[in-house]
């Protein structure tokens, strides 16, 4: 209880600030804003609960990481650096979510609907390639975003399965961390090269709710349920 309880104030007090970020900082005062906020949250994490579980924590080390070197986007080579941050957090999501449902029994009428969530997922990488396509010509950096994003419609179809399987609350806090941050990074990245800024008011305050989702399912004790067959 005194976790969901932290968790929570620290959620609001650092949605407000981004919120506040956005309005009244420049580009360079909300990325310290997000990395800030990123930073926390790993702090957090260590504090509430150590090192025990070591993918997540490299996840979120890996996050801190990527928001770093975002500060240097415009340099191609920092933006491998920072893509390649966030796809080594995806992985490490990835193996924690995958062992879980593994054991789980497909019906067809589920292999359907997995496939429409694919489907969504890679009309998002699609959109979020044509974006970079826009802004450079360097094709080292479409294929990492191209990588990035293929792991992160992988990473959305294991948590929208996890949550579908198990149906607990854990399984829907992974789901909801999950969309929260890939939502967040493609309306940011439309922010970005498109110049539409009000979708920062956004993708930062979704950013963060994804990172304390992702605490929230990283340390708080939920009941064990067996999975379904779906």
């Amino acid at each position: 209880m005194k976790s969901k309880k932290v968790i929570s104030q620290v959620a609001v007090l650092l949605v407000l600030a981004n919120v506040l970020g956005v309005a009244f900082l420049d580009f360079q005062g909300m990325q310290h804003m997000r990395l800030t906020s990123t930073v926390v949250f790993l702090i957090l994490f260590v504090w509430l609960k150590g090192y025990k579980n070591v993918l997540l924590l490299l996840a979120f080390f890996s996050l801190v990481c990527a928001d770093f070197f975002i500060h240097f986007f415009e340099t191609v080579r920092y933006a491998n650096i920072a893509l390649g941050f966030r796809g080594l957090a995806a992985i490490c999501i990835c193996l924690d979510i995958l062992p879980k449902i593994i054991r789980l029994k497909y019906r067809p009428t589920t292999m359907v609907m997995l496939f429409s969530v694919a489907l969504l997922n890679v009309f998002l990488l699609y959109k979020l390639l044509n974006l970079t396509q826009m802004a450079t010509k360097d094709s080292s950096l479409a294929v990492v975003v191209l990588f990035y994003g293929a792991l992160h419609v992988f990473l959305a179809i294991l948590a929208f399965t996890y949550s579908y399987g198990y149906g607990t609350v854990e399984a829907r806090f992974c789901l909801v961390f999950v969309y929260a941050i890939i939502i967040s990074n493609v309306l940011t990245s439309s922010a970005y090269y498109l110049g539409f800024d009000i979708l920062y008011y956004f993708s930062r305050p979704l950013y963060v709710l994804g990172l304390a989702g992702m605490l929230a399912y990283s340390v708080l004790d939920f009941d064990k349920k067996k999975p379904l067959e779906i």
